[in-house]
């Protein structure tokens, strides 16, 4: 068979997920300057990440890694925060001298389809030699519903662009081991790290798999040292942005927000159920009750395989058997059982309390991985070994169909034709939510409020709980440019905390009222720190999970007496002055 892996069908391949991607995002791309994917939540932390790498390094002329313009006075490390390099800095911060970082943001999204379906065509081409086989197995990665779930809400999560690359040459390197082909290994493994250390840790996994599985070959030197060449390669590469958080890990900095993997574990039940998403199911009042009994929040818990592409696979190893596919299984059942965390969980319930899991016993002998806190994340080496085996499945499937005919029409294009449109079928989330920052947050109000004011000031957004509410106030940040007092990052470091703990503050993120006495304390303090304005969100303490109506009522009470208002949106927000 003729190399159709080579230009001009790697051109075709790209512009045919270019097209898949403006159609599975619709109607994105007729809001590509104004809105951006899934509701307002990490999508907006994301977007504040583009405006702090500029500000950090082109303004400040430091490095991004701590930041007191979140958490002010004391500011907070960002070692650990989910910069997304690849995106936001390397592609990101040039961009932004042309344009803005809504339309750099979903250019970002896209570009992860684009390169993410072409790797995993150029994987599949590579192992069975067959561009219809590779095109529909790098479906089943490309659009897969766990890609699509997170590209509703996490750019680094969503950037799995660079996995199959790193697959490609890792398995070129184990066939014919050379400097060209470790270096390409090596660069897209620090590639996929930048763009995501959950990637980095997930593509070493893989590696110690694939090394395991093919243990004899270690005995030839060639490849042994080029493998060590691979790793040591990558290392350098991302050392210089990995260092902040193995320094930070040294000195025993401690920090919130290693959350129990128990809350992001997948369901067992939900790798077999549609996502919630679902252009089909999004009504259905049975998978909405389903979900809600998953753990952790709906696009953690979307780990659906598809049962096109599962039949595909199940097929391909039938017929290949054990010696070809048996990596590809191998890996994809690890991956598969790391994913649904320390302990099996069904329909929203423990199976067994006493029965753990592999990802129990790993985490205990490799604590660093309670630091990615999301077992369910694992579903994407899972989606990798799928596409690979429903491209095996595909293959031989067209081998016994090659002679039969409909009509004048060869039965395996039409065959090949249905399979294609049952996958994205299976995967479709048509139309894709989405939202403007704008809209969402009322950034250019307060842009406009503090125009005019030439200090350098802090602000206090109310209320101060809350996890989207404060990547609301965030976004708005990139706009009007003033320090918080709070923020969302990643890991937020205890000591970030200091000054809301040991101030009356504390009782605001308890949901309990200040005394009048503690407001005029406030006051002194605040206008020493130079935090001159107080916004006061009133709907969102109303669509709050802890809304208690009398002390949201005494708050806005005391802002009233002790501060005056000099601004206000409606009956939504108002803005109270300080000083």
């Amino acid at each position: 068979m003729k190399d159709t892996s080579r230009a001009p069908y790697n051109t075709a391949v790209i512009l045919a997920y270019a097209a898949l991607a403006i159609v599975f995002t619709y109607p994105l791309a007729t809001k590509f300057t104004t809105h951006i994917l899934g509701p307002p939540e990490d999508n907006l932390y994301n977007l504040w990440n583009l405006w702090w790498l500029k500000k950090s390094i082109l303004e400040f002329h430091t490095h991004p890694y701590y930041t007191d313009y979140l958490f002010y006075p004391p500011g907070a490390s960002l070692a650990f925060n989910t910069f997304s390099l690849f995106n936001n800095l390397f592609l990101g911060l040039p961009l932004q001298f042309f344009l803005s970082r809504i339309v750099i943001y979903n250019i970002l999204i896209l570009l992860a389809f684009i390169l993410g379906g072409w790797g995993c065509y150029l994987l599949i081409f590579h192992l069975v030699e067959n561009a219809r086989a590779a095109f529909l197995g790098s479906l089943v990665f490309a659009f897969s519903p766990y890609h699509m779930a997170h590209a509703a809400h996490h750019l680094n999560i969503s950037s799995i662009q660079f996995l199959p690359f790193f697959a490609l040459y890792f398995l070129r390197l184990h066939e014919q081991p050379k400097l060209k082909t470790a270096l390409s290994a090596g660069v897209f493994l620090a590639l996929a790290g930048l763009c995501s250390w959950y990637y980095l840790y997930y593509l070493l996994m893989f590696s110690f798999i694939f090394i395991i599985y093919h243990w004899r070959d270690l005995r030839e030197r060639s490849w042994r040292g080029w493998l060590v060449g691979t790793f040591l390669g990558s290392g350098i590469l991302v050392l210089p942005f990995i260092y902040p958080m193995l320094k930070e890990l040294y000195y025993g900095s401690r920090y919130t927000g290693a959350w129990n993997p128990e809350w992001f574990r997948a369901d067992l039940l939900a790798f077999f159920v549609p996502p919630i998403e679902h252009t089909l199911a999004r009504k259905s009042q049975l998978l909405q009750k389903l979900y809600a009994r998953f753990s952790g929040n709906s696009w953690e818990a979307t780990v659906y395989l598809g049962y096109t592409a599962l039949g595909l696979s199940i097929y391909g190893v039938r017929r290949l058997g054990w010696r070809k596919t048996g990596f590809w299984v191998t890996s994809g059942l690890a991956a598969f059982l790391l994913a649904l965390g320390p302990r099996l969980s069904f329909a929203g319930k423990i199976v067994s309390p006493y029965l753990y899991l592999p990802y129990k016993w790993i985490a205990w002998v490799l604590p660093i991985l309670s630091i990615a806190r999301v077992p369910s994340r694992f579903v994407v080496l899972v989606m990798l070994s799928l596409a690979v085996l429903s491209g095996y499945g595909w293959n031989m499937l067209e081998e016994k169909l090659d002679n039969r005919r409909w009509g004048k029409l060869p039965v395996k294009h039409l065959a090949w034709l249905i399979f294609m449109l049952l996958i994205l079928a299976e995967f479709t989330a048509i139309p894709f939510i989405v939202t403007s920052p704008e809209e969402a947050t009322q950034a250019s109000f307060f842009g406009k409020l503090w125009k005019d004011d030439p200090e350098d000031f802090a602000v206090l957004e109310l209320p101060l709980r809350g996890y989207q509410e404060n990547e609301l106030y965030m976004y708005r940040q990139t706009v009007h440019q003033k320090r918080l007092l709070a923020g969302i990052i990643s890991r937020i470091p205890n000591s970030a905390l200091e000054f809301i703990y040991s101030s009356p503050l504390r009782q605001l993120l308890e949901n309990k009222p200040l005394a009048d006495a503690s407001w005029l304390e406030l006051g002194e303090t605040f206008k020493a720190q130079k935090i001159k304005y107080i916004v006061l969100n009133r709907h969102l303490f109303s669509a709050g999970c802890q809304h208690n109506s009398k002390s949201d009522q005494e708050l806005y009470r005391q802002l009233e007496t002790n501060f005056p208002q000099i601004g206000a949106l409606g009956e939504k927000i108002a803005v109270y002055q300080v000083y």
